[in-house]
């Protein structure tokens, strides 16, 4: 009997082979010849058309439906973050919020429209994220700048910087896809400006970065705070010739009235507080603009070769082409009616205002013009209009 050692030997043992039975065995190389030619069966029709009906509008997903994060600063409760066409009056942004001293717990406190010059305040930036992805990193900053308009490249001022900071957001089924953020390091308003500056903040991340610019109207990342509210006795000669120096060249500017609108912007910073708002009720001088329930026309300025043409509310809206626009305007019929003309060294802002027979430039004085009872607040937009495209806008909320 055969022992273990040579059992393995002999089931290791492999037969010698001549060249020729190893050839044999392991076959010859392949012929070379061209790769086969495979012609695929022709689509079937009907079941082209079940898959076209199946994928609906599912091949081009918008942006916040696809796995990315979609951030937003709101520019007005309710947004949702589209820009395109561009929003209107995105300079009246509830999700930035200032709060006087260094406050760190926004719940302990109330946020002010007005801040105190001279005195440090705490600066809070809402930010959503809107996206299927969660975005972690994602950094905030914030800006000040003087009253103007726009903030572009050509702005006469650029902002200034006054801090960031970082926050992780959930996906949009998260409750914490949205979050308000305080902005590391405190901001004090300059005097000579009696507070009245401009806000600014810019949220991005690496997979849903910003554009780069401040254009809150076509940018969901940017966020303005062009905003003020005026007490009856408060003088805006000030502001109005500041805003009448930022109007660029070959502009327009337009003074609207809010209406309604007043409303959601007390409540967001909680100018009232436990009761609904009280709308102003409006005298003749207010001229409604049609397909746009919310908004009065207070009259234009035009700059001419003559100084600042005037043109009172009615004919300002009898100049629009377009329905539910206050950007398409015949100009040559909007200058052919009776207007006042304005020396080039009025402020266009100050002539608009003036426009309304005010005794004076006071918040009081120019809501007594605008309404028979001021109620909470009459929400005054000076929107400046450049080749049919709003540029940018201030707002001015003035109580009676």
């Amino acid at each position: 009997m055969p022992t273990n050692d040579e059992s393995r030997y002999e089931q290791e043992t492999h037969p010698q082979l001549t060249p020729e039975q190893d050839q044999a065995e392991r076959g010859g190389e392949p012929a070379a010849g061209p790769d086969p030619t495979v012609t695929p069966d022709a689509a079937d029709p009907a079941e082209v058309k079940r898959v076209r009906a199946w994928l609906g509008d599912k091949e081009h997903p918008p942006r916040q439906d696809g796995l990315w994060p979609y951030l937003l600063i709101r520019a007005f409760p309710g947004d949702t973050g589209v820009r395109q066409p561009p929003v209107n009056y995105f300079w009246e942004s509830p999700d930035i919020r200032v709060y006087e001293g260094d406050v760190q717990d926004p719940s302990s406190a109330t946020p002010v429209i007005n801040p105190i010059p001279g005195t440090p305040h705490s600066v809070f930036v809402h930010v959503w994220n809107l996206g299927r992805l969660e975005a972690v990193g994602v950094t905030v900053r914030a800006w000040w700048a003087n009253p103007a308009f726009s903030f572009d490249a050509g702005s006469p001022e650029p902002p200034h910087y006054i801090g960031g900071t970082r926050v992780n957001l959930g996906d949009r089924t998260s409750p914490d896809c949205h979050a308000l953020v305080r902005i590391q390091g405190l901001w004090t308003p300059v005097v000579e400006n009696s507070g009245h500056e401009c806000l600014l903040a810019v949220a991005t991340h690496v997979m849903d970065p910003a554009s780069g610019g401040f254009t809150a109207s076509t940018d969901r990342h940017v966020a303005q705070h062009n905003l003020m509210l005026a007490a009856p006795s408060e003088d805006l000669s000030p502001l109005l010739t500041r805003l009448g120096a930022a109007l660029t060249l070959g502009s327009d500017l337009q003074l609207l009235h809010g209406g309604a609108d007043v409303a959601p912007i007390l409540l967001a910073h909680k100018a009232v507080v436990g009761r609904d708002v009280v709308l102003p009720q409006l005298t003749d001088v207010v001229t409604p603009v049609p397909g746009l329930p919310n908004i009065g026309h207070l009259g234009t300025v035009v700059r001419t070769l003559g100084g600042h043409a005037v043109v009172p509310g009615a004919a300002s809206v009898r100049a629009l082409t377009v329905p539910n626009s206050l950007t398409a305007i015949d100009r040559p019929g909007l200058l052919g009616g009776r207007i006042s003309v304005q020396p080039a060294t009025v402020s266009p802002a100050v002539a608009v205002i003036r426009a309304l027979k005010v005794p004076d430039l006071t918040a009081g004085s120019i809501a007594k013009a605008v309404s028979t009872s001021s109620g909470d607040g009459n929400l005054l937009r000076f929107q400046e209009v450049r080749n049919g495209v709003v540029v940018g806008g201030y707002s001015v909320i003035v109580q009676g």
